[in-house]
């Protein structure tokens, strides 16, 4: 097979929290292969991660200064009232695709029933992040030029417009910039 080196896999632009996501993703006990569709998925995964950890602290206005606290903090909850299969699952020959499976069923859930966060779902939460290892950073605003910016929204209505031809002129004159 081929041999992938976390430098090899940073300079594709795979980050190490996507890297390490993808390791931990497989139970201990089976073999992982290791793909660039792994490396993919769990770079998906996590992005549905990270969005809904901004849904929930927008929603109950928390900074991330004050979910950091908390995750730093973070303990196996007495009574989970949320996500009790979680926690389940990794006490369960620590089955980590079973507890990532509960995560992303409650993610679902709470997008559709939009129910009201509550402390203790925000301490479930960053509980199990943390024993996932799963950081949150705050986003970081990136200064992007105007002139930039203007070449972007082209290239998108470029697209939209079906006209790849502009589209791909567009995008050499961006990657130039």
């Amino acid at each position: 097979g081929n041999l992938h080196t976390l430098d090899s896999l940073q300079e594709k632009r795979y980050n190490a929290d996507v890297i390490r996501y993808a390791l931990s993703a497989g139970h201990y006990r089976q073999a992982l292969n290791f793909t660039f569709e792994l490396l993919n998925s769990a770079q998906s995964a996590l992005q549905k991660i990270y969005n809904y950890s901004e849904q929930l602290l927008a929603s109950v206005a928390m900074d991330w200064k004050s979910f950091q606290a908390i995750y730093n903090t973070a303990t196996l909850p007495e009574k989970c009232s949320f996500l009790g299969d979680f926690f389940e699952s990794l006490c369960d020959d620590l089955n980590v695709p079973k507890a990532l499976g509960c995560l992303f069923t409650f993610i679902n859930q709470a997008k559709s029933n939009k129910f009201n966060p509550t402390e203790s779902l925000i301490k479930e939460w960053a509980a199990c992040l943390f024993a996932l290892g799963i950081p949150l950073k705050e986003k970081k605003v990136l200064d992007v030029p105007e002139a930039i910016q203007e070449l972007a929204e082209k290239r998108w209505l470029a697209k939209k417009e079906r006209n790849f031809q502009e589209a791909d002129n567009l995008r050499k004159l961006l990657e130039e910039s």
